[in-house]
């Protein structure tokens, strides 16, 4: 074998054996990060099925119940002191739940880190504050009757009709004067 054959072919083979080392080097680094997410994961698992544990049965003796039937749609998480340990976890996990515009909101309110979002009394009652501009009895029946759709969707005049109903009277009031 001629030694300029020899000469290169022992560079490259030390080339292979260099780029071998940092294949191996990459694999390991590659499988404690793996070792790392699966711990991870398994951590994010147990609190997702913490999540969905029912309830303490137990009557919660810190809060009122909500007066406002808004209110009632918001989880009681007090009664879950292990897996919501404090209010920021308690609204974020709320936020979560909330949708359209109310999602919206939240979320904005969140990212803008808005006082509301540092205790769980004051972030329902701003949250009725902001959406909760609901007629009652006779208002909200005369505001039935004089509803009509103009240029809105017949999702949003059927949500309104539904909310003012249910704030109403409805079988009392006569829809319709005269």
């Amino acid at each position: 074998m001629d030694p300029a054959e020899e000469t290169a072919i022992r560079s490259a083979l030390s080339q292979q054996v260099a780029l071998l080392g940092q294949h191996q080097e990459q694999i390991s680094i590659s499988n404690r990060t793996m070792e790392v997410m699966a711990s991870q994961l398994t951590e994010l698992t147990t609190l997702v099925q913490r999540l969905h544990l029912p309830p303490d049965p137990s009557p919660a003796q810190d809060l009122p119940p909500p007066s406002d039937p808004m209110c009632e749609s918001i989880p009681q998480l007090h009664t879950w002191p292990t897996t919501f340990t404090s209010d920021t976890m308690k609204i974020a996990y709320v936020i979560t739940l909330l949708s359209g515009k109310a999602g919206e909101w939240g979320t904005a309110m969140w990212d803008n880190r808005h006082a509301c979002c540092s205790s769980y009394e004051a972030f329902p009652m701003e949250l009725l504050r902001v959406f909760n501009h609901t007629a009652q009895g006779r208002e909200a029946g005369r505001l039935l009757s004089g509803l009509s759709q103009g240029n809105r969707s017949v999702v949003d005049i059927a949500i309104e009709f539904r909310t003012l109903a249910a704030s109403s009277d409805w079988r009392i009031i006569r829809l319709c004067p005269g």
